[in-house]
């Protein structure tokens, strides 16, 4: 059935009426408070966004005004809710139009210390923007294009459906894809494949002047390398197409304790190093104090005894673990692959710990922490994490100074130390690695899960601590 002539005169009028009211609206929300000027607030509602943006307190306010951290609070005057890319475009011309406005990309809000905060300003909630196309090439590489506001979990459970995954993950993948391709992305996967933003072929990213470009290594490529890894200093990062690989159905955790630092660091640059047909998919390492972390909780399960007894006289206050892991398919045998690693690692025998799971559930496995700590409180404590690239050639001194001195009583939380291969990083992206002649550098991370004060440790008591690590750093 169709519409008459005067029928849809109405409602042409109606959609104009309706447009008129709502740039109203919005006029008379971002003017009601004095801390966007007129001008810009005319502009705001001329633009026409076709994503929401709201301007009164309430839940997305409050959200935007803090982050994961917890130690830095600003609020917004506003948060955009982009529906497409030109929102942001149209954002970002408004802001450079404008003497006093600030706007900040926010993913999932896991920066700890107020990056993607914008007091006063325009957040953008990335997570409006959505979408993932997986291209299953046979014949060249294949890649999932994905809107910079989705998880890192959902593209695992849309690209596994399809029997590819990506190469390169961090610990916890309930993060936007645009918030780790601006920082780094790494894991225990990196000593393969690099980091996440080494497995990107092209960004879509809004610039400074609001221009959408379309970039890669060979288009637009200082662009393309500046943005990787810039923490949003060139642009917002609004879509990455990211490498697949082949995805696996099964992954064989390990556990191998160590008492000595030298054999810690010596077995975890053999592993990282060895063929992959021959090798671990998944290394990292960690360190344990029986005063916190307690040697009791190293095996994957509660059932499975810690024997102590096995850690010669001469330990210190330090247990050091390297966790591995080998992926694999039914029908296939990792322990012919682990058996054969076992025998060239000089861990404390009697203290290796094996447990099997999904691949997806190893790669979501900090998802039940997070459970957890949501129930506890921990979650919603203050994190002051501190994330380090140490050289190589200073980690021993760095084992005597921090870690057996400065953290000798651990941490509430964990305490990270792996290896990677600079050769793996481009060096056309923002991150800075120190050069000190040898390929391999390490990452110490300071990932602290306390209870909130007073229960707790105060902030100022870690941030105090991360103080006195940081002074080290630059003084040696």
């Amino acid at each position: 059935m169709g519409y008459d002539s005067g029928v849809m005169a109405l409602l042409c009028l109606l959609i104009i009426i309706f447009i008129v009211r709502t740039s109203g609206e919005i006029y008379g929300e971002c003017i009601s408070s004095p801390i966007i000027d007129k001008n810009t607030c005319k502009q705001i509602a001329e633009a026409k966004f076709e994503g929401s943006m709201v301007f009164t307190s309430g839940p997305s306010i409050t959200e935007a005004s803090g982050d994961f951290g917890g130690i830095v609070k600003r609020k917004p005057a506003a948060v955009l809710s982009p529906a497409f890319v030109e929102d942001i475009s149209k954002l970002i011309k408004i802001a450079n139009a404008s003497p006093t406005l600030t706007i900040a990309a926010r993913g999932n809000g896991h920066s700890v210390a107020g990056q993607a905060l914008a007091l006063n300003g325009i957040v953008v909630n990335m997570t409006s923007l959505k979408g993932i196309n997986v291209f299953n090439k046979s014949d060249h590489q294949s890649y999932v294009n994905v809107k910079a506001g989705e998880f890192w979990v959902d593209v695992l459970r849309t690209t596994q459906a399809l029997g590819l995954s990506p190469r390169s993950w961090t610990d916890y993948i309930d993060l936007s894809i645009g918030g780790t391709l601006s920082n780094a992305g790494i894991s225990g996967q990196a000593h393969r494949y690099g980091p996440q933003i080494s497995n990107v072929l092209q960004l879509e990213v809004v610039t400074g002047n609001g221009d959408v470009i379309n970039c890669s290594s060979d288009n637009q490529s200082d662009l393309f390398f500046g943005t990787l890894g810039g923490l949003g200093q060139f642009g917002i990062i609004t879509a990455a197409e990211i490498i697949l690989e082949r995805t696996y159905e099964r992954a064989s955790q390990w556990r191998f304790v160590y008492w000595n630092f030298t054999d810690f660091m010596h077995d975890q640059e053999l592993l990282i190093s060895l063929p992959h047909e021959e090798a671990f998919d998944y290394v990292e390492g960690f360190i344990a104090t029986n005063d916190k972390d307690g040697w009791p909780s190293l095996p994957f399960s509660q059932g499975v005894m810690f024997n102590s007894s096995l850690i010669p006289s001469a330990a210190g206050f330090m247990l050091y673990v390297i966790e591995a892991t080998l992926y694999y398919n039914p029908g296939t045998n990792p322990n012919q692959i682990v058996d054969v690693i076992i025998t060239k690692l000089g861990f404390v025998r009697g203290l290796q710990f094996n447990r099997d799971s999904s691949y997806f559930d190893f790669l979501y496995r900090v998802h039940s922490k997070e459970v957890m700590d949501r129930a506890n409180g921990i979650w919603y404590a203050s994190h002051p994490w501190l994330n380090l690239f140490i050289p190589k050639s200073s980690m021993a001194e760095f084992n005597n100074i921090i870690f057996n001195d400065v953290l000798k009583k651990g941490i509430e939380g964990v305490i990270i130390c792996y290896p990677m291969q600079k050769s793996l990083w481009n060096f056309g992206t923002s991150v800075v690695i120190l050069e000190d002649g040898n390929d391999i550098f390490y990452t110490v991370s300071l990932l602290y899960f306390n209870k909130p004060y007073p229960d707790g440790p105060a902030t100022t008591t870690l941030l105090a601590q991360n103080k006195k690590i940081l002074d080290y750093c630059k003084s040696a």
